[in-house]
């Protein structure tokens, strides 16, 4: 069995792979965007199934880095919120994918229930558009998450991030990273509302608690949307 918790742990031991540019996504309109549905923790069968072109291009896409067995294994999140002045999503803290959990016990800490099989979980990701995501790359151990407040853990972060160690994702294009590359999403700072869409494809290692489980098979409730969706 896994502890729950380590002394240290080297994260960002690999740096995320940019892959293909994903051309569906290039000039796609607002109305294209809006109309894919939203999915939560859905198997790749189920996304092919109900997705729309966009989806079934980018899974097409990922299809070529796997085997059938793992394809079969992808647990698929897609988003497409609308985007006002001063978006920022809650995990625009620095964060893992998966990575930390709550303590049920305590829940303004963090555990890590699957902390040294993050670095085998590959995520595929894309957007369709700014506000971009932006990852740290710089591999480092870390110590300082036994038992501290999140918002602690953040100021932290961001005393040692430093500019140069910061890669950021293309948008409409296919970026591979692990469970272990911390990250987060910039915040949107145009003035013109408009749908952005955001897909996440998540393999998980045999034995993490997340490999093949818990499918939800259905379309999420969509994000709060006010206003006309434009061509």
């Amino acid at each position: 069995m896994l502890p729950l918790q380590a002394d240290t742990y080297t994260y960002n031991t690999h740096l995320p792979v940019i892959h293909d540019e994903v051309s569906e996504f290039i000039g796609a309109s607002q109305a294209e965007i809006f109309a894919e549905p939203e999915l939560d923790k859905a198997s790749s069968t189920y996304a092919e199934e109900h997705g729309g072109p966009l989806t079934k291009a980018f899974l097409g896409k990922v299809k070529e880095l796997l085997s059938d067995e793992d394809y079969q294994a992808l647990r698929i999140d897609i988003k497409s919120p609308r985007l006002v002045y001063g978006f920022s999503p809650s995990n625009s803290v620095w964060h893992c994918d998966f990575h930390f959990s709550r303590d049920p016990n305590n829940p303004t800490h963090m555990i890590r229930p699957d902390a040294l099989l993050d670095e085998e979980a590959r995520h595929f990701t894309l957007i369709s558009d700014e506000p971009a995501t932006e990852f740290w790359t710089k591999p480092s151990t870390l110590d300082y998450w036994e038992g501290e407040d999140w918002e602690e853990i953040q100021d932290e972060l961001n005393a040692e991030i430093n500019q140069e160690d910061r890669m950021k994702i293309p948008v409409a294009t296919l970026v591979e990273f692990r469970g272990n590359n911390i990250h987060r999403s910039t915040t949107y700072t145009d003035r013109t509302p408009f749908v952005r869409y955001f897909i996440r494809a998540s393999l998980f290692p045999k034995g993490h608690r997340f490999r093949g489980s818990d499918f939800r098979n259905t379309t999420r409730h969509r994000f709060a949307y006010r206003g006309k969706i434009e061509d």
